[in-house]
């Protein structure tokens, strides 16, 4: 009866230690990732008012803007030329969630060349690339062992998505879909949401500003819908 009764308490206090760690590095990520993800965005679109109060010929920094971004990811990193969350997810499966920060600094940097001169990208790569890189450099002052640096990095990714779109839960979730595709990583399912609220509010206290659409007509639900569905 003694030997259960201990068995137990070191269950619930293993459980216990597992929520507040991850608890404490869902916040801490969320913060800095938040803060990180903010400043992009805000570069960005300095950047962009900067270039769209030029005269006319601000058209041909389209090219140029385009050539440099490439130069910049060709010459400084050349054996690392994955963009977007597609770098994230090769590094979450096949490197451990080792990112290398440098690689994510020119990418982050030829991406808002690319946008400010009118170039097609989009910013949800960026943002998981900032969030991937931040928790790499939290991970490795941490020592965390593999599995523990993979769940991280998704929380990092969780935050990046919730600051650059201004939707925590909808952040937590595409980064947990998108690196397991068709599946969920419940074990990392409440640091992200965590991570994912933390930055958006971190994003909003530094100025983020986010446009939303307000639903104004909720269909009645009938048996006719029904069996559309």
């Amino acid at each position: 009866m003694k030997d259960s009764w201990v068995k137990l308490l070191k269950e619930e206090f293993a459980l216990l230690y597992s929520i507040s760690k991850w608890l404490l590095l869902a916040v801490i990520i969320g913060v800095f990732v938040g803060a990180a993800t903010s400043t992009f965005m805000i570069v960005l679109e300095r950047c962009s008012k900067f270039v769209g109060a030029l005269p006319s010929w601000r058209i041909f920094l389209l090219p140029l803007g385009i050539m440099v971004s490439a130069w910049l990811v060709i010459s400084l990193k050349p054996m690392d030329r994955t963009r977007g969350t597609l770098s994230v997810v090769e590094a979450v499966h096949h490197h451990d969630g080792r990112v290398s920060v440098l690689s994510v600094v020119v990418k982050v940097i030829g991406s808002i060349i690319t946008i400010s001169t009118g170039g097609s990208l989009g910013k949800e790569g960026p943002s998981a690339q900032i969030g991937a890189a931040v928790s790499n450099v939290f991970a490795n002052g941490f020592h965390l062992n593999k599995v523990d640096r993979r769940k991280l990095v998704i929380c990092g990714v969780s935050a990046g998505m919730a600051s650059v779109f201004g939707a925590p839960v909808a952040g937590a979730v595409f980064g947990l879909e998108n690196l397991f595709v068709g599946q969920l990583f419940y074990d990392v399912l409440l640091p992200c949401i965590v991570s994912g609220m933390v930055s958006y509010q971190v994003s909003l206290s530094l100025g983020m500003a986010y446009l939303y659409q307000p639903l104004l007509y909720v269909p009645r639900v009938t048996e006719p819908h029904m069996v559309t569905w």
